[in-house]
């Protein structure tokens, strides 16, 4: 953070998507494999951030699932830390480029 005439000014970090950096992924596990119940309408949250708007969301409606795609490593990280301390099981972060994350696990979703 920048401290300018005693203002606090908070600098984001950018990342290059279509760096090749982020064309290796790992992959979502089936959603069965995710959730308690796969069978909830999915919601997929792409540019997830640090996470909180899906935590507070996943929390107070448990009628469907979430997956917050992040391609900041670090925010994903910090995201899942702070699930481990609720006891949320209609929710799971995944790190990486969402174009390729989307494109792996499209079969993974449920039909409708």
């Amino acid at each position: 953070m920048l401290d300018i005439n005693d203002e606090e000014i908070k600098m984001r970090q950018h990342v290059n998507p279509l760096s090749k950096v982020f064309n290796d992924i790992e992959p979502i596990p089936h959603l069965k494999d995710i959730f308690n119940d796969h069978t909830k309408p999915l919601h997929l949250d792409i540019g997830c951030g640090s996470g909180n708007f899906l935590i507070n969301l996943a929390k107070h409606n448990k009628n469907w699932n979430y997956i917050g795609l992040e391609i900041r490593e670090k925010l994903v990280n910090k995201s899942k830390s702070k699930l481990k301390d609720e006891s949320i099981d209609n929710l799971f972060f995944a790190f990486g480029n969402a174009e390729y994350l989307i494109e792996d696990c499209i079969g993974k979703f449920p039909e409708i």
